[in-house]
């Protein structure tokens, strides 16, 4: 394996030059195709606040501009970035000098500006979020500073899009003469008008709402404290809708310090975040939506994305799940031909075992990606690699998952806790050890069934004096049976 950056465009720098923030990311890709972002900023440029009565970006705002992305271009010289995309939003395009405005950031920065539409921003929102959750159907949503780009996903596809020109920082602004306790009411009210104007939302009824940007993450992080469970990791957090509900209170009263000491909110997102979480309420009770889900990831991710598939028909990929863990594996160094040999012994063992374990199918599934990704750990220490491979599965680039599957693949990996996961990661270790000492495929074993005993029955050509007593003590104590390894009388 080659974990060494590519020697050409393996730094690529993303700007998203937003209404209330402005934000780098940092991807590195490698020479074995894995790639990972590995350095964020974030500037509070709010750029909204500083369009003028006839919409014009003031110079104060374009100094403002120039000094963050100036920030930006500094750091990526220092992580040698090979390539810039950035992309301006709402705020530029609903400004009346906004093309001007971009040509000073450029020759101030060096760096070329796209502004991209609406129906843009919604595009690569859905990039964002379709390549890093398994999900076929969904309404989509991102509130940012100056407008609120609504989707509807069917089949993973962008059936439609629009964007609406009010974000949370706008919405803030427009209702800022009435009371504190009103002004969120007030602010639900007028989305929940526009919200029920969108002709194609009534294809969405009954579907869940998906958030990305600053407003959905913020949501997440107080949700979660709120409720005090899970792991600290908010893409793919899943907030009901009386949960929901209960955030919108929390945030629609109380001065900005309030809602700051919610969740840690920086002073810029706690000014705005009544209206955000208006806005996502609203749209949530319009389609009637089961639940909110939180995405950290989105427009950037999509325009990353849209670069690193541009060779591909489509930029979407077919399976989150796969995609995401052949990466893992490529970032961790794990070898990956070897380590789906051992998935794949996984989910034969499990199927000719059922009968002594009796779990569902689906455990089957979170087996073999614990087998694919468990010596992720050794980066970190070879001794304890199952602490390291836990906490990297809770809270690295393992997409695709829910929080609880998340979870069940690293205690698998770990290979403590309840008795499911110590059997799961025995067929990991058992397996491993057969890939790895004997050299076999699935195709070589027999696996016999005797009463109170299985048998594994190799070719003779394979060695069977291996290393196993310990997982011999374990089997017989996890599943009941003695476990035993034989030569069959069949030659290669």
């Amino acid at each position: 394996m080659n974990n060494q950056p590519l020697p050409n465009d393996n730094r690529i720098g993303i700007i998203d030059l937003g209404s209330n923030s402005a934000r780098l990311v940092i991807y590195e890709v490698y020479a074995n195709g894995g790639y990972r972002p590995c350095y964020r900023m974030k500037r509070n440029t709010r750029l909204a606040r500083f369009l003028d009565a006839d919409h014009s970006l003031s110079e104060q705002g374009v100094t403002q501009a120039v000094v963050d992305v100036s920030a930006f271009v500094r750091v990526g010289s220092l992580y040698h970035v090979t390539r810039w995309i950035a992309v301006a939003t709402a705020a530029i395009r609903q400004a009346a000098n906004g093309a001007d405005v971009l040509a000073q950031i450029e020759a101030a920065t060096g760096v070329h500006f796209r502004l991209i539409t609406g129906r843009e921003e919604a595009y690569y929102s859905y990039l964002g979020i379709m390549n890093t959750m398994e999900i076929s159907d969904a309404v989509l949503v991102d509130v940012g500073g100056a407008s609120t780009e609504v989707m509807l996903v069917r089949d993973r596809s962008l059936v439609e899009a629009i964007s609406v020109p009010y974000g949370a920082l706008t919405l803030t602004r427009a209702f800022a003469n009435g009371a504190n306790e009103h002004q969120a009411a007030l602010i639900m009210t007028f989305m929940s008008d526009i919200f029920e104007s969108i002709d194609f939302l009534p294809r969405g009824i009954g579907l869940p709402v998906i958030g990305t940007g600053g407003t959905a993450r913020s949501l997440g992080k107080i949700a979660q404290r709120m409720q005090r469970g899970g792991i600290d990791r908010y893409h793919g957090y899943q907030i009901d809708t009386t949960l929901l509900t209960q955030v919108y209170d929390r945030v629609s009263h109380g001065s900005t310090a309030d809602r700051s000491r919610l969740a840690d909110l920086s002073e810029s997102r706690a000014e705005v975040i009544h209206a955000g979480a208006a806005a996502v309420l609203a749209l949530v009770q319009c389609v009637r939506a089961p639940y909110f889900l939180v995405s950290g990831n989105g427009l950037r991710e999509g325009v990353f994305y849209e670069h690193w598939f541009r060779s591909r028909i489509s930029p979407v990929v077919p399976s989150v799940r796969s995609h995401s863990t052949e990466n893992f594996m490529r970032l961790f160094g794990i070898h990956v031909e070897a380590a789906e040999r051992v998935a794949t012994c996984v989910e034969y063992l499990f199927e000719k075992l059922e009968s002594l374990h009796r779990l569902p199918a689906r455990w089957s599934q979170f087996a073999a990606v614990a087998a694919r990704v468990e010596q992720a750990g050794t980066l970190v220490n070879v001794e304890k690699s199952g602490r390291h491979t836990d906490y990297l599965v809770r809270s690295s680039y393992l997409y695709g998952f829910t929080q609880e599957e998340l979870l069940i693949i690293g205690k698998i990996a770990l290979g403590k806790g309840d008795k499911v996961y110590r059997q799961l990661s025995l067929l990991v270790t058992l397996s491993r050890t057969l890939v790895y000492e004997t050299s076999v495929t699935v195709s070589d074993i027999e696996v016999n069934m005797k009463p109170n005993k299985v048998v594994l029955q190799l070719p003779q050509w394979a060695p069977i004096d291996v290393g196993l007593e310990s997982v011999q003590k374990a089997f017989l104590k996890l599943f009941g049976a003695k476990l035993s390894i034989s030569q069959n009388n069949h030659s290669k």
